[in-house]
């Protein structure tokens, strides 16, 4: 009980997350996140990048946009959990006093079927990150069309824990029952992506139905540095008539790694590499990517986009190292013979293995926008944007789902430098969201922040989840 009171700690804190995301979940930017992580047709500049290239050629004011490092570099930090809050936590895990003495607390019947109910939605644990060097985007007009550009290094991981794993820690192992833990699952990658982008008003095709019609493009070329997936997982445990424990287990994992990182795997002996880090090392693999998107205004009240976003895949070919283990073990006695044994054939056998590849997180994206302050026709205090989204995920890899997820967010100028967001999620990898954040904005700079998930920090000890995202973009 004590490992996993030490595990599940660490999956309390692990989520992490730096703008820009990827997938149909994640934050992307700051004014996105305050709007409940709803984009599709309200980011702009070089806030599109990775969503919608269509927007990029939406009037917005600016010609030019610019996002580095500073003054503020575009991130978002989230910490948290999907199955367990503080105060669970601290019920099951901090003991109870026992005259001045804090003491483990022993869990009854229903403590651990109350425990084990808290996985019954699920245990994925998903971190993540991404750091954008530089972006930037240039509205050249109408007739030439707008472009778009951005570099930036994405970290992440994904972990499915099997619910049966919390019942036989819990429960042990009575006779008759099997636990089965093929649900165990494991992604992990450093990718670099460097994506170009185009787009161009089309309204003439079509000039009595729209007040601007444009079409986007980006093609986007990855290099993989690093991946590890578990290809294979099939395992259980099962105690027999005899009181045997018969454990079977036939699983693998694929692994690519840029050779630059000098690992050495425990099959090579006495081997000897020398890393050699830098900023720009070898990839372990690399592929492309395409984005596609359309976005419509249709009067100065109504606008819509729709856009299909990382389609493509990851080809890994260098430095692949595949580890199986296969076997069957009947364990009759806890001893030190036996455990060793136990823990050879289930260590795993590895070896230089063949190329192989990993989709990228492909997501299709909807979206409305309503300008409130338009329709009442000048009868509303400043300006109020209301928009909408749906994301879908065509896969489950690494900031995807294929549960789909309903977004609406809002945005109300009382000043042109001032703007106020807020916006609700629902659905996806993450339930429900509250977000809310504000802007400064100059003319020349732009300055946004936002929480994340308001509804957990105002949940206290129930929280699962606290984020918040700071940005800024030079405009011109």
């Amino acid at each position: 009980m004590k490992t996993l009171k030490y595990m599940l700690l660490f999956f309390l804190v692990s989520s992490l997350s730096f703008a820009q995301s990827w997938g149909s979940s994640g934050l992307f930017n700051p004014r996105a996140t305050a709007l409940g992580n709803t984009y599709t047709v309200s980011s702009q500049g070089v806030y599109t990048i990775g969503i919608n290239p269509a927007n990029l050629a939406i009037p917005s004011g600016h010609t030019v946009e610019i996002s580095t490092l500073f003054p503020i570099p575009n991130w978002n930090f989230s910490v948290g959990n999907d199955f367990l809050n503080i105060d669970e936590f601290s019920y099951f895990f901090t003991g109870v006093d026992i005259n001045g003495e804090t003491k483990g607390k022993l869990l009854n019947d229903a403590d651990k079927q109350k425990f084990i109910d808290l996985f019954k939605d699920g245990s994925q644990i998903r971190t993540g990150f991404s750091i954008p060097i530089l972006s930037f985007s240039v509205n050249a007009g109408k007739d030439v069309g707008s472009f778009g550009f951005g570099i930036y290094d994405q970290f992440g991981m994904k972990v499915t824990l099997p619910i049966q794993l919390f019942d036989f820690a819990l429960n042990g192992n009575p006779v008759g029952k099997k636990f089965d833990f093929n649900d165990l699952d494991l992604k992990a990658s450093y990718l670099r992506t460097y994506s170009f982008s185009y787009a161009h008003d089309i309204t003439d095709l079509i000039p009595d139905v729209f007040e601007n019609l444009s079409v986007g493009f980006s093609l986007k070329f990855v290099k993989g540095y690093a991946h590890a997936e578990i290809s294979k997982m099939n395992t259980t445990i099962e105690t027999l008539e005899d009181h045997s424990i018969l454990l079977d287990n036939s699983s693998e994992a694929n692994i690519a790694v840029s050779p630059d990182f000098g690992i050495v795997w425990n099959f090579e002996g006495d081997t000897t590499k020398n890393a050699n880090i830098g900023p720009f090392p070898t990839p372990a693999g690399s592929g492309v990517g395409f984005d596609i998107g359309f976005s419509a205004k249709l009067d100065s009240v109504w606008s819509f986009g729709i856009a299909l976003t990382d389609i493509g895949k990851v080809n890994w070919e260098n430095e692949i190292v595949t580890y199986s283990s296969t076997g069957q073990f009947t364990l009759t006695k806890i001893d030190s013979a036996q455990l060793d044994s136990l823990g050879n054939s289930f260590k795993g056998e590895g070896k230089y293995g063949s190329p192989f590849s990993s989709p990228l997180p492909t997501a299709l994206r909807l979206g409305a926008a309503f300008r409130l302050d338009n329709f009442l026709e000048g009868d509303f205090p400043g300006k109020m944007l209301i928009v909408a989204g749906l994301n879908q995920g065509f896969n489950n890899e690494i900031n995807n789902s294929k549960t789909p997820r309903f977004s609406l967010g809002f945005e109300w100028k009382p000043a042109d430098w001032f703007p106020i967001r807020s916006g609700f999620s629902f659905g996806g990898v993450e339930g429900f969201n509250w977000g809310f954040g504000f802007g400064l904005d100059t003319g020349a700079l732009s300055i946004d922040f936002a929480a994340a998930n308001l509804n957990s920090l105002l949940s206290l000890n129930s929280a699962k989840k606290v984020g918040i995202s700071l940005g800024s973009r030079f405009r011109f």
